[in-house]
């Protein structure tokens, strides 16, 4: 049986093995005459190696051939490694998914946590999930082999952590994060000498650098990495280095070289027949014949790269192809075609998280509909760009934060050092007060011994000597009383220091707490109020299009009319809320009819309500009365009824109700809206901090007006109180003393 097992695989080798033909007929002697177990086992993995890049199946074959005498022999290690190398051909095949569930079958036979080929496993496995397009896992299992090779001290294995989590950042667009983990990997490779792998980490260097346009660099990169593969003989590798150098040529305005460079690749990759990388080339010829105009050429690159992605699940890849598609269409005039393609490329970039081309794709989208005289969706994805943009721009702002955090912790650290030198000095004040008490005891000591001598001296002069004890005696006494009043001061300086460090730190604590008000209030004016200005501003750009239908001008007119009524809430309770950090509010309570209070507030957000369909009910036929602060808790409850209107669907209600308990009202605000889960209801309990969703017409807000309700009730010794049911809606209440 083995004899014809040996037979099928040999026929299958001489078919697909092409130059490996002759060491595979090597091997396969060898194992006729072999009868160990041991060298079996290893013989099968160096056959499956051999011809695994010239036939997958034939591969396939000899692995699991080999993995079934090592579990004969209970070999453990090299069953891992069979299973690996079988989820490294499947992957090759296209089945990420398959070949993700066969490498995990590969660690139920390491039972050594930090086992070198655990990390050889993660790391295949990471690869899959990035082929998958599902990066956070990717990192996640690169993540745990960089563990393991750190601990076994593998820089060879580290050099190849780094560089697949820098693949990961990059993708993500952390670049800083990507460079970082390169430069990491380079340090490493440099010492081991592997030129295949530096080619590899030259390529992404340029990658970055390209994206962070510096071109020179990533050109110098780029031509380093197809000199090293064209020495070594990788014309797969050395192909995808002239794609990359083709998208540098093409940044430096060269496009007759660029379009050199990508047939290059061209013919490179259709020899190899690598479908993942002719994907990338045929997306990149699109791109060429696009730019020169050439659309027909163009469009069949496109469909031959979107079948390729499709069939390998390549989703990052996929929308990289749309987004290429889309702008096809929109320089034919194809706008359909184009909002089409664009919009499938966005839904790929949200679903698997990345933001290159976010950007790039929400302008377009912009452009498109505009185009289409569409000035309601162009307006919206206007907007969502303006989103997009600012959230890149903080992103790339990380370097300049670093630098600020820097600054800041060399200011904490001079502070520190003045706090030491005023500790010097007070410790120096107690060693000379040490130094002074020890001189006063050795002059009462002196004083004893003086007086001793001088009454044996005077013994027989009793009357002379009685005199003389008590003019020594009033001496004594006068040292005591000065020892002791010098005894008190020191106390009192004491007493002086502790109060003036108690202030200091009071002072500190006081300045620490300014700057974190500080902080939030410019974070709220820069961030919330921005954007609904900007809104405005973009809006108002719009209505000057002097085609633009009166129908489409009103409904812009509606957008700039809701926008300056947030603005103007916001600013109201930005108002508020940064006096009363500032402990500028002063309470003034009186007996006040409650009911009143409610009425006019109802009626205040009555318009807002009204513009909704959003019904507010208020019965009762009992007068309450309490003492309050009316304008502290007219803000609180124009609040929370503005919160629900907010989150209440079109056409719904709000109930506002006063109930008596002992000595207290419980007043409260109940909706039947959208509702919050629990993890919301925690955010809304923390005062302190401010946080906001968009209601059901994507209202805008700052978050401050619950910030001012839990500060106003908790002044009437009251607190807040959350119920809330996704898809049932919520009640807010609060609870105030009658006297």
């Amino acid at each position: 049986m083995r004899k014809i097992q040996l037979l099928l695989l040999l026929f299958i080798s001489l078919n697909y093995a092409g130059q490996a033909i002759n060491q595979v007929d090597s091997l396969r002697r060898i194992l006729d005459t072999t009868h160990n177990e041991e060298k079996l086992v290893a013989l099968y993995y160096d056959i499956g190696r051999l011809v695994e890049h010239e036939s997958t199946d034939s591969a396939i074959i000899w692995y699991r051939l080999g993995f079934k005498y090592a579990k004969k022999n209970g070999f453990l290690v090299m069953q891992a490694r069979y299973n690996n190398r079988i989820s490294y051909v499947i992957s090759m095949k296209g089945n990420y998914a398959m070949a993700i569930d066969t490498a995990k079958s590969s660690l139920v036979f390491l039972e050594n946590e930090f086992h070198t080929y655990r990390a050889n496993v993660f790391n295949t496995i990471g690869v899959n999930y990035y082929n998958l397009s599902e990066y956070d896992s990717a990192r996640f299992y690169w993540s745990k082999a960089l563990a393991i090779h750190k601990h076994n001290k593998d820089s060879a294995g580290m050099g190849t952590s780094f560089v697949n989590l820098g693949v990961a950042d990059f993708v993500q667009s952390k670049y800083e994060s990507a460079l970082q983990n390169f430069i990491y990997s380079i340090e490493l490779r440099q010492k081991h000498g592997s030129k295949r792998e530096l080619g590899s980490i030259y390529m992404k260097l340029a990658l970055i650098y390209n994206q962070t346009n510096d071109q020179q660099k990533a050109y110098l990169y780029l031509k380093e990495a197809i000199q090293i593969y064209r020495k070594i003989g990788d014309n797969l590798a050395m192909a995808k280095a002239m794609v990359n150098l083709s998208n540098t040529y093409e940044l430096l305005d060269s496009v007759a070289r660029a379009g050199e460079m990508l047939i290059e690749a061209q013919k490179i990759g259709e020899e190899v027949g690598n479908r993942r990388f002719l994907g990338s080339i045929y997306t990149n010829l699109s791109s060429f014949y696009t730019n020169t105009e050439m659309y027909d050429t163009a469009l069949n690159y496109s469909y031959r790269a979107r079948d390729i992605y499709q069939e390998l699940g390549q989703k990052r890849e996929l929308s990289i192809t749309y987004y290429k598609m889309g702008q096809l269409f929109f320089q034919i005039d194809d706008y359909d075609a184009a909002i089409a393609y664009f919009q499938s490329a966005w839904d790929i970039m949200i679903e698997i998280d990345i933001y290159e081309w976010r950007e790039e794709v929400l302008d377009y989208l912009a452009q498109t509909y505009a185009k289409k005289n569409n000035y309601k969706e162009a307006y919206l994805h206007q907007l969502k760009y303006i989103e997009v943009k600012d959230t890149l721009a903080l992103r790339d702002s990380r370097g300049k934060l670093q630098e600020l955090e820097a600054r800041f912790n060399k200011k904490q650290q001079e502070q520190r050092i003045e706090i030491l030198k005023k500790q010097k000095q007070l410790d120096a004040a107690k060693i000379q007060k040490s130094i002074s008490t020890r001189n006063l005891l050795f002059l009462i000591i002196a004083l004893v011994i003086s007086t001793v001598v001088l009454i044996y001296l005077k013994y027989r002069q009793k009357s002379y000597l009685n005199n003389a004890l008590r003019e020594q005696n009033n001496e004594v006494k006068l040292k005591n009383s000065e020892i002791g009043a010098q005894s008190e001061i020191l106390q009192e300086v004491n007493s002086i220091l502790m109060q003036k460090n108690e202030l200091i730190e009071k002072q500190k604590n006081d300045l620490e707490e300014h700057n974190k008000t500080k902080d939030r209030l410019f974070s709220i004016i820069g961030h919330d109020l921005r954007s609904p200005i900007a809104s405005i501003y973009s809006t108002v750009a719009l209505m000057k299009i002097k085609q633009m239908p009166h129908v489409k001008q009103q409904e812009l007119l509606a957008f700039v009319q809701n926008s300056l009524k947030a603005t103007l809430e916001l600013l109201e309770n930005l108002m508020l809320w940064a006096k009363s950090q500032e402990q500028g509010i002063e309470m003034k309570k009186v007996e006040t009819s409650i009911n009143s209070i409610i009425q006019n507030t109802i009626e205040g957000v009555g318009g807002v309500a009204k513009e909704k369909g959003v019904s507010i009910s208020f019965d009762t036929d009992q007068e309450y009365t309490a003492m309050v602060d009316s304008n502290m808790i007219g803000t609180v409850l124009r609040n929370l009824l503005t919160n629900a209107i907010k989150f209440s669907h079109e056409g719904g209600g709000v109930e506002v109700s006063v109930e008596p308990q002992n000595d207290r009202l419980r007043i409260s605000v109940l909706d039947h809206g959208v509702g919050m889960d629990k993890e919301t209801i925690t955010k809304v309990f923390n005062g302190k901090e401010h946080f906001s969703t968009r209601g059901t017409h994507k209202e805008r807000g700052a978050g401050l007006g619950l910030v001012l309700v839990h500060s106003f009730i908790e002044k009437h010794g009251g607190a807040l109180v959350v119920e809330s049911e996704v898809g049932k809606g919520s009640e807010f209440s609060f609870t105030i003393t009658v006297n």
